[in-house]
């Protein structure tokens, strides 16, 4: 439980760290996201 909840933030601090370098990246996620969540509902 504890180690899980490690690796959580570890993601969060990843995906905090990797924003600013994945700036171009970061839009062609949510908009993957987005067309996904689309196609569902």
């Amino acid at each position: 439980m504890v180690e899980a909840g490690g690796e959580e933030k570890q993601g969060e601090r990843e995906l905090l760290n990797n924003k600013p370098l994945s700036s171009p990246a970061y839009p062609n996620r949510i908009a993957t996201t987005s067309t996904l969540s689309t196609q569902k509902c």
